[in-house]
């Protein structure tokens, strides 16, 4: 009994370390934060300006990355490709001063249309987060390659008003309608709060040559990522300070994800978002090799615990 007893306790050990290798043992290259004006404002770091409360059911994918206590961080959206279901967000929302942010300190939340802590909604699901994949690309500076992709330790239970999306089957096209949806600041000021409720909004792709014109991103939005609001600033909708890293879906679909923005909801500056489509191939690569990661690991496991016993029971 007392060999059995050890061995239970040698194989719980061995799980706590496997788990730690699993989320610690990934080679990242340094990654920097968003980038801030003079003033300490942040200047890439979305970014619903100009949207409407959500209805339950509306936005079935979209969840809240939050701190381990419950605080929000970012939006991300709950996707399905396959046999493949896990979440993808913005790079920078699990990046911190150049450094990545070990997957303990998230959680993910979804099915409920409030972040509030004190006020849950009765269908709140909340998991904690076993891995973190950051794009190996990323570049914090220019937020080149603004992808990353979370592995929860429990699964999430599809319901009624709560579903993954399938990611988009096509690349965006100039004019193309689309929602944006977020729980970040509904007006461009620092010291506006993030929306406690769901927001979305009613935006459209823009023509990539006007985005990147000389009185707007001037040539820094990449291939990779594409613009969408409106450039008629005072009017227009867009997504802000708390929304980065959440989804903006088209055709029941996801067409991309928050990146960054001048401000929000200004003139002749809409909001860049990663373009899903040019990472489908890094998004299946990344989803099978995490899994294939796994198992070998376990099945060593499963050997030394085995060789272990074998050898207590020897010599007992």
């Amino acid at each position: 009994m007392n060999s059995v007893l050890m061995v239970s306790i040698i194989y719980a050990f061995l799980l706590s370390q496997q788990f730690y290798l699993v989320n610690c043992s990934i080679s990242l290259t340094y990654l920097e934060q968003p980038v801030y004006d003079d003033e300490e404002n942040i200047k890439f770091f979305p970014r619903i300006v100009g949207g409407k409360k959500a209805r339950e059911g509306e936005v079935r994918s979209i969840v809240s990355l939050q701190t381990y206590k419950g605080d929000h961080v970012c939006g991300a959206t709950w996707f399905q490709d396959g046999n493949q279901s896990h979440i993808l967000t913005a790079a920078h929302c699990v990046v911190e001063n150049g450094e990545y942010r070990p997957s303990y300190l998230f959680r993910v939340m979804g099915d409920d249309l409030s972040i509030s802590k004190k006020f849950p909604g009765p269908n709140r699901q909340i998991r904690k987060v076993r891995r973190i994949i950051v794009h190996r690309f990323y570049n914090g500076k220019n937020l080149l390659n603004d992808i990353a992709m979370i592995f929860l330790a429990k699964p999430f239970i599809q319901t009624n008003t709560f579903a993954p999306i399938k990611l988009t089957s096509e690349n965006v096209y100039d004019y193309k309608p689309c929602v944006i949806a977020g729980w970040g600041r509904l007006q461009d000021s620092s010291n506006a709060p993030p929306s406690i409720h769901l927001m979305v909004a009613n935006v459209s792709v823009i023509p990539q040559r006007i985005c990147n014109g000389s009185n707007s991103y001037n040539g820094n939005v990449s291939k990779n990522a594409f613009c969408a609001g409106s450039t008629k600033g005072g009017e227009s909708v867009d997504s802000c300070q708390g929304d980065s890293g959440g989804g903006i879906f088209s055709n029941n679909s996801l067409i991309g994800i928050v990146s960054f923005g001048q401000g929000c909801a200004l003139k002749n500056f809409p909001g860049v978002y990663t373009n899903v489509y040019k990472y489908k191939g890094w998004i299946r690569e990344t989803a099978i090799s995490s899994s294939v990661f796994i198992q070998p690991n376990m099945v060593m496991l499963a050997t030394i615990c085995s060789a272990m016993l074998a050898k207590l029971f020897f010599f007992v």
